[in-house]
This record gives C-alpha cells, structure tokens and sequence, in this order.
C-alpha cells in the first residue's frame, strides 16, 4: 500500500513539472509573437525592376508614426493593418524610422538600379554547349547571386556565364541583396534561357529578329520586310543553312515534305515541355476544309519559353502564348535526326596495284537520312582511306574497308593490293579487221602484278584502197 500512495505521488508531481513547463513555453511564445517588431530590417528596390517593397509592422501595438517620404523612397500606406509600401524614386541608400508606441524601429533601404539582359531579343536563346555572359548594368546594387530554376537546361557561375547544358527552358534568377550579407532580404530580377540545337537556335533568333514584327504578305511574301506564314518559316530555316524544300511551298506543302523526310514528332498538340525552339506547328481550321495535305491551312514557329509566333494579315507577325488544341494536326522538328536503315557500297571487292586510288561510294537508305559515313581500314599498312572513302594502296596483301553510318549501319569491302605493272602485253600487236568483225583485245600484265585502271590506246589507221 506505502509503494502504491509513492507511486501515485510520482505521477502527480510529474504532470505538474509538465503542465508548469507547457506554461512557461507557451509564455515565451505568445510574448514573441506579441513583440513590436518589423518584418524585416533591410532590403531593396529596383529602380528598373520591381520598385516597391512592403514592409509591416508586426506584434501588438495601439499606435505607429511612419516615416516620411525621403529624397530616395516615397513612403504610403498598404492595404493591410501595420503594412507600409516603400517605392523607390532615386539610386540609394536611405534609413527609415517608426516608432511603435514611443519604441523605434529602423529599417534600412537600398535603392538601386539593375538590368540584365542578353544583347539582342533573341539573345536568351542558345545551343547546347553555348556559352552566354548576362550583361548586367546598374548600381548600388551591391552583391550579386545568380541562380537558375531548372539545372538540366542551363547552368550559370559567379560572374554570370550562363553554359547551356539541355533541350528547354529556365529561368535565371539574379538575386541582389543590396549590399545585405544574407539572402533572406534580398531583390531578385528574373530571365529566360532558352535552349535548342544550333540550326533552331539559328531559325528562332531570324525570326525573333527579323519576322517579329513585319508585315504579312503573301504577294511579297520573299521580299525583305514582308513574309506570310510559310515562307516566315522557310526563310528562318534558310538563313540557318538549312532549306526545308523549296521556298514555294505553302503550309500543306512544308508540312507534307517534313512528314515524308521523317521529321514529323506528333500528329496533335504537345506540352509545351516536349518542344523545342524551332519547332514547327501545322494547324487545320475546324469546319472548313482545303483538299490539301490533312487539311492544313497555315503554319507557326514555336519559339520557345511557352510562345509562338502567331500572323495574321491585318495585324502582321508577333509573338504569342503557345497553344492550338485540336487545331494542331502536325508538329514537325526540321532538324530531328533520321537514322539510317541500311548502307551499300558501289564495290564490294576490288584488286589495286600499289599506289594506284580508287574512290569507294557509300549510298544509305533512305535517301533523306541524317546520317554520316566514317571509313576505317583493317590494315592501313595494306590500303588507308580516307574521309571521302579514297582508298590509297600501299603494300601487298588483303585489308577490309569498312563504311560505318552514325547508326551503326556497316558495309565492306574487300581489298587486295598486288605489286604494280613493270610490263603489259597485248594479245595482238596489230590486227587488220573486215568491215563490221569484231575483235576482243586482252591485256596481260607481269606476273604477279595487278592494276585497277588498264588504259589500252586504240590507233586505228585507215587504209586507202
């Protein structure tokens, strides 16, 4: 019984060092939240940016005196109880004082100005492995940290170089925090990478640069300043050093030849994140029909960054939020790699005397693949090739030459290499023939020798009768 009433004291004691512990806790909590205070005692604003910051007064109070307005900040009030807008009015650094029933508290403001941009418009658009330097202006923006959203796409170090990494888009964060050491108060200012191959980086930075803007024109549609939307796309492509067909083609036109050269990545609408910049976008009108190529009417370049550029004939070419819908009947990628299927060779055997060439041509299929053809010799002491597939014969014996596409397609060619000619006889010195006989002349070169290209020089003499 005596260790039962011990216990039973135990437990009460316990609770009791508890519940005057939870107390205290909930003492030092509820006094912090009630402490006077400001949501934060520095930061920025951007005099080409983002020119206001909220600042409020936190805590519970009955009074407050705001700052006044400054050569530097124009000081109103917020929307919310205790909330203050500062907006910046000249490049700075200023500190503004409230006082909270009688308490002061001050906040520091730095005033400053930043811009950072890429050149040109089409400047945020880049290929892989392109480096890019963002050209930051300004001041009193003090130290700077940049930071992108989406690693995979783009990374960017301390000084502002910007290496493209991978196919998309991302912001670029560039954070000022206005000489404060730490980053919680600080102001940042945000641009876009894009990134594509070189040749739809090429296409969208003519068109960002060239077509945006111009007016629309089908009569003058190859004339500088004027494009319709078809030849918008030709012409970009063009200026990249690639020609999708021919630059009469209409939309149903281009889209029928990237189709039937097997750049075609999607017959409906995509997300936005399964496109590149340079992408090509084929559109039918939904109660109205042409008889041409799947009901194609007209045709945009995806730009990249969720916009396209969109044309209309009163209004020219401008840029636009992607989408389409059920409109989208092609989405081609002019530069989407065609494997190849098969290669062949125009010799599959051949002997050649020491020192003798002969050119090997490869033919993929199809015809229209993006493939490329590397030669390599099984033994260059025998025969070498070159990158044209040039065989050059250099000592006797037997060697295989290997025509090898990007896709792993192979071919050879068996090559045997013989000493060269120091003789060659014919199996008729002189032959007096009739009218209309035929008669096969034979070359006989010296023993164990071989020669590829056996010239035999004809004289015939006509007789007179």
């Amino acid at each position: 019984m005596k260790k039962v009433l011990i216990a039973i004291f135990t437990i009460a004691l316990t609770l009791g060092c508890f519940y005057s512990t939870y107390n205290e806790v909930g003492v030092k909590i509820e006094a912090a939240i009630n402490t006077v205070r400001l949501s934060n005692s520095s930061g920025g604003v951007n005099l080409k940016g983002w020119n206001e910051k909220e600042v409020k007064v936190l805590g519970k109070y009955k009074n407050i005196i705001a700052p006044k307005s400054n050569a530097y900040v124009k000081v109103e009030k917020g929307y919310g109880e205790g909330s203050y807008n500062l907006i910046g009015k000249k490049v700075g650094t200023t500190t503004l004082t409230f006082k909270v029933d009688g308490k002061t508290l001050k906040y520091k403001l730095y005033v400053y100005s930043l811009t950072a941009t890429y050149g040109k418009e089409s400047g945020n658009v880049v290929y892989l492995g392109q480096k890019v330097k963002l050209k930051i202006k300004g001041s009193n923006y003090g130290k700077l940290q940049f930071k992108v959203d989406n690693p995979k796409v783009a990374s960017i170090d301390k000084n502002g170089v910007i290496t493209a990494k991978g196919y998309g888009d991302s912001w670029v964060n560039i954070i000022c925090h206005g000489n404060v050491d730490y980053p919680g108060n600080g102001t940042s200012i945000q641009s876009k990478i894009i990134v594509t191959d070189k040749i739809s980086a090429e296409a969208t930075k003519y068109a960002l640069d060239n077509v945006n803007g111009s007016k629309y024109s089908t009569k003058k549609r190859m004339q500088k300043g004027y494009y319709d939307c078809a030849s918008s796309i030709w012409r970009s492509y063009h200026a990249a050093g690639l020609d999708i067909g021919s630059a009469s083609l209409d939309p149903a036109g281009l889209a029928k030849y990237l189709d039937s050269h097997g750049k075609t990545i999607s017959y409906e609408e995509l997300p936005d994140n399964k496109l590149h910049a340079g992408d090509v976008i084929f559109l039918k009108l939904i109660d109205e029909t042409n008889g041409k190529f799947k009901n194609i009417f007209w045709t945009q370049l995806y730009l990249g960054g969720s916009s396209k550029m969109e044309s209309y004939e009163q209004y020219g070419f401008f840029s636009h939020p992607y989408g389409g819908g059920s409109q989208i009947v092609l989405i081609a990628r002019p530069t989407k790699a065609v494997p190849s299927k098969s290669v062949t060779l125009n010799k599959t055997s051949i002997t050649l005397g020491i020192k003798e060439n002969y050119n090997l041509s490869a033919k993929m299929n199809p015809s229209y693949t993006t493939d490329k053809i590397t030669w390599k010799s099984s033994n260059k002491k025998v025969v070498s090739v070159n990158s044209k597939g040039v065989l050059s014969a250099k000592g006797k014996g037997t060697a295989y030459i290997t025509a090898k596409t990007s896709s792993g397609k192979t071919k050879r060619c068996k090559v045997t290499v013989r000493k060269a000619p120091i003789s060659v006889k014919l199996n008729a010195k002189k032959k007096t023939l009739k009218v209309k006989q035929k008669y096969q002349l034979k070359v006989a070169l010296s023993s164990g020798s071989a020669s590829y290209k056996k010239h035999i020089r004809v004289v015939i003499k006509r007789l007179q009768r």
